[in-house]
């Protein structure tokens, strides 16, 4: 009897083990072909730009241009304006979604995707004082969408990464990274980072104490009242509890230049 109760057991557990097994593989699998699928579409959004890189009358070549813009609004109806550090350390395709879920798990060619796409929030007008954009920290693999982002709490790396442009429809915007903090989620009940406009100054000082009170890091310059600027969130690495925000100033604003074919 105890023979058989013993095999039994046995049994189960090879059962228990060999679907452990199994499942761990679909997993693996899965994430490898999400992982390639993810990769060819970048690269796909690469080849877009690439191959509307013309140049201009001097003949000085762009890396992105307003047939750049086009070509990647005809991927998607959503996308609004391209976002790039000019250091590389982020560059992706933004989005204005008609709610703040879609794009969570979705790719910008409409795919689903665990890594999502970086979304401006869906109440934003882009003629907002402040335009907050959202983007996934991903644990799998720290280079995609806004996990790097955690390299500007570190000062050594605040020079090389602290601009970025932002290629809307009209006109080419350049931000220069202003204040770097990190937000404890609770504290939403009674601090809206997100706010867009403001009413008055002293609405502004109110908000804008919060940042400066909590930089990380020795900054560039500060958003004084009537600067138009950027909110970049993403989540921080095993602390559900808190958010990483990047604030960053206009710092100009110019016309797409006027470029002849290749």
């Amino acid at each position: 009897m105890k023979k058989n109760v013993l095999s039994l057991i046995t049994n189960l557990l090879i059962v228990i083990c060999l679907g452990i097994a199994i499942f761990s593989s679909y997993q693996i699998f899965s994430y490898e072909i999400g992982v390639r699928k993810s990769k060819k579409e970048n690269n796909h959004v690469s080849s877009i730009i690439d191959d509307t890189a013309p140049t201009d009358s001097s003949g000085k070549k762009w890396s992105f241009n307003k047939d750049s813009w086009n070509a990647l609004k005809a991927q998607n109806s959503e996308f609004v304006g391209y976002l790039r550090f000019d250091s590389g350390l982020v560059s992706e395709p933004l989005v204005l979604p008609v709610n703040n879920d879609y794009y969570l798990t979705h790719s910008f060619l409409d795919s689903y995707d665990e890594a999502g796409t970086p979304f401006v929030d869906y109440i934003d007008s882009l003629t907002d004082t402040n335009i907050t954009i959202y983007g996934h920290y991903v644990y799998a693999d720290t280079t995609r969408m806004f996990s790097p982002l955690t390299l500007l709490t570190k000062q050594e790396n605040y020079q090389a990464n602290k601009t970025f442009k932002v290629y809307w429809e009209n006109s080419i915007d350049t931000y220069q990274v202003t204040y770097v903090y990190y937000f404890k989620v609770a504290d939403y009940a009674t601090y809206d980072y997100t706010q867009r406009d403001f009413s008055s100054k002293s609405e502004f000082d109110n908000f804008i104490s919060h940042p400066q009170g909590n930089n990380e890091i020795d900054t560039e310059g500060q958003i004084s009242y009537g600067d138009k600027f950027i909110t970049l969130q993403t989540c921080v690495r095993y602390n559900d509890a808190k958010r990483l925000l990047v604030l960053a100033r206009r710092v100009s604003s110019e016309a797409y230049p006027a470029t002849t074919t290749k």
